[in-house]
């Protein structure tokens, strides 16, 4: 199937990563450095969800190159929590592929790809 797919994946996220949606291309285009001395602050927990939220990201990209987009999500946003209520998240992080939820907690790598491929592959 042609075209990209959004990956939404809603956590506990670290605050000073926290950069609005619609601003993003602006600080892409920027080339900012978003990570700061601050992650050192982070408590471990949230330290430990994000390093796994970015390893998530890794894998995908590593088995499917630019085919999907990522948009994280920080659960005690507006959004966050939106989100959650909407597709009943208990587990962080959870992965929504197009709006739809596909996984709770943390998936194992073969698990995840072979999930994305099956769905890929309609």
């Amino acid at each position: 199937m042609a075209g990209r797919r959004v990956i939404e994946i809603v956590g506990f996220l670290p605050n000073v990563y926290g950069i609005c949606w619609s601003c993003m291309p602006a600080v892409l285009a920027s080339k900012a450095k978003l990570v700061t001395d601050e992650f050192k602050d982070v408590p471990e927990h949230l330290k430990r969800e994000y390093l796994k939220i970015s390893e998530i990201a890794k894998w995908v990209n590593e088995e499917f190159p630019g085919l999907f987009l990522f948009r994280l999500i920080d659960s005690s946003s507006m959004l966050g929590l939106y989100k959650s209520l909407k597709h009943r998240i208990k587990k962080t992080p959870c992965i929504l592929l197009n709006g739809e939820k596909i996984f709770e907690g943390f998936p194992e790598r073969k698990e995840l790809i072979e999930k994305l491929r099956s769905i890929v592959s309609h």
